[in-house]
């Protein structure tokens, strides 16, 4: 279920920025920021989205020990700089 739900919230934010969708965070300068769908609610829906990817997955292999290697080679490498660095390119914007 929570696969599902990240596939489908993933699914809704490319739709929902169509041609403006891109795998990397990017400012573009004169371009209005969304504010409609799941982007009223959270600012960075797509990496919500990665995160219950994420932990869908621990929890698939839970029973083998690996959430520890989750946490060390996904989770804090691959969320916490992304989201500085939007929050930063966010910031420039009037």
């Amino acid at each position: 279920i929570i696969l599902f739900s990240s596939l489908v919230l993933r699914i809704w934010c490319i739709h929902l920025l169509g041609r403006m969708w891109s795998l990397f965070g990017v400012y573009i300068e004169g371009v209005a920021s969304v504010r409609s769908g799941p982007y009223r609610v959270v600012s960075h829906p797509e990496y919500v989205s990665r995160l219950l990817e994420v932990i869908g997955i621990m929890l698939i292999f839970s029973g083998f020990g690996l959430t520890p290697v989750f946490l060390i080679f996904f989770i804090i490498p691959d969320f916490f700089p992304a989201q500085f660095s939007v929050d930063i390119f966010l910031l420039k914007e009037p």
